[in-house]
């Protein structure tokens, strides 16, 4: 598609989760080199282009290594990046991890320290109150346990239609899939 300058004002805003395989699993159909072919299409045409990254239990505990690839591919020096907290699907949400009060911490430090090293001195005050929302729900007591078999169902029916292994591409998440799915039976 052509991006055509001068008709107006525009920003685009660019969904992005992970990279690589995670990527690709949790967003069926990226193409991470369209992706990025895409971003600096839009960058070299003077757009605006930010990137939000729906914060999930797919990436939740690796939202470091994730900056630390935008990092790489040089996209922090053009565009801004923004959380989102995904609520629902319930299956999906990041609260079915069973933090306990240290990891919440860590994964709080882990952001604050990313949104540090990443986001420009100006953005920072909206940077760790966008933090401060993705966090606020890890305050709340939540037992997601009623969704087990629907996070269980969900995994295996994504891994059938698409030839692809839950655990091979998130190893970190072994111990919930495996609670959950000792559960669910």
């Amino acid at each position: 598609f052509p991006v055509t300058i001068g008709q107006g004002k525009c920003q685009i805003v660019m969904s992005h989760d992970h990279y690589g395989e995670r990527g690709e699993y949790f967003r069926y159909g990226y193409n991470e080199e369209k992706w990025l072919e895409n971003f600096w299409r839009f960058i070299d045409a003077g757009v605006e282009t930010s990137i939000d990254t729906s914060v999930t239990l797919f990436n939740v505990l690796t939202l470091k290594e994730l900056f630390t690839w935008y990092e790489k591919q040089g996209l922090l020096d053009h565009a801004y990046p923004s959380f989102n907290y995904v609520h629902s699907p319930e299956i999906w949400n990041f609260q079915n991890l069973g933090f306990e009060t240290d990891s919440k911490i860590k994964l709080e430090t882990a952001l604050i320290d990313i949104g540090k090293k990443v986001v420009r001195p100006k953005m920072y005050k909206d940077w760790y109150l966008n933090i401060q929302n993705c966090l606020e729900p890890l305050k709340e007591d939540y037992d997601y346990a009623i969704f087990k078999k629907d996070f269980v169902r969900a995994i295996q029916a994504l891994d059938n239609k698409r030839n692809t292994k839950f655990l091979d591409v998130y190893p970190e998440l072994n111990y919930i899939y495996e609670r959950l799915y000792d559960q669910s039976i």
